[in-house]
């Protein structure tokens, strides 16, 4: 398998410099932490170094994020009742290692202040192409894009736990309402 992920992740065509985005949603509900969602990008150095939102401004792109949102670090973690919520930059090697470990192995690594959690993930039927609002399950991978991304679709085999997302999300010193918080990891 571990060819195939290379394959996979050669695909991409990633250049030199590039960062690497790694936004989850760990259930918690068990004794250990299960991956219930990800978003693994690697594009320009900019979207490690301001959070999505912040991003997304600098981009040009409209309608202009909250205040709130644009004072959302890069790198963040936010505890809830029954999940751990998260962003986290990290190198290219990194974040290979944490795709092939998941896929591989079943097992999420820590990265930076992540836990190490779960994960129950099928096989990527072809690569994808999505635009910014896709209506599909992929599309929800990357939500406000400034421009298509090109990827992989790894299912969930397992079936989610009931999650609550509160109403809003202490980040930091930002308070915000929990349909802007989700933006804040860049998926929906």
């Amino acid at each position: 398998m571990s060819g195939d992920i290379r394959a996979a992740w050669e695909h991409l065509g990633i250049e030199e410099g590039e960062a690497a985005v790694l936004s989850v949603i760990y259930e918690t509900t068990t004794d250990t932490p299960v991956l219930m969602a990800a978003s693994l990008l690697v594009g320009p150095p900019a979207i490690a170094t301001g959070g999505w939102p912040a991003w997304r401004a600098e981009a040009g792109f409209k309608p202009v994020p909250g205040e709130e949102a644009l004072k959302v670090s890069a790198r963040f973690v936010v505890m809830l009742e029954s999940a751990i919520a998260g962003r986290v930059t990290m190198g290219q090697r990194e974040a290979y290692g944490w795709l092939r470990r998941a896929l591989e192995d079943g097992v999420c690594s820590a990265a930076g202040q992540l836990p190490e959690a779960r994960a129950h993930l099928g096989p990527a039927r072809s690569p994808i192409r999505v635009c910014t609002q896709s209506r599909t399950a992929a599309g929800d991978l990357a939500t406000w894009l400034t421009r298509p991304i090109i990827g992989f679709h790894f299912p969930r085999t397992d079936e989610p736990a009931g999650l609550q997302a509160g109403d809003s999300w202490t980040v930091g010193d930002a308070e915000v309402l929990v349909t802007a918080a989700i933006d804040l990891l860049g998926m929906s």
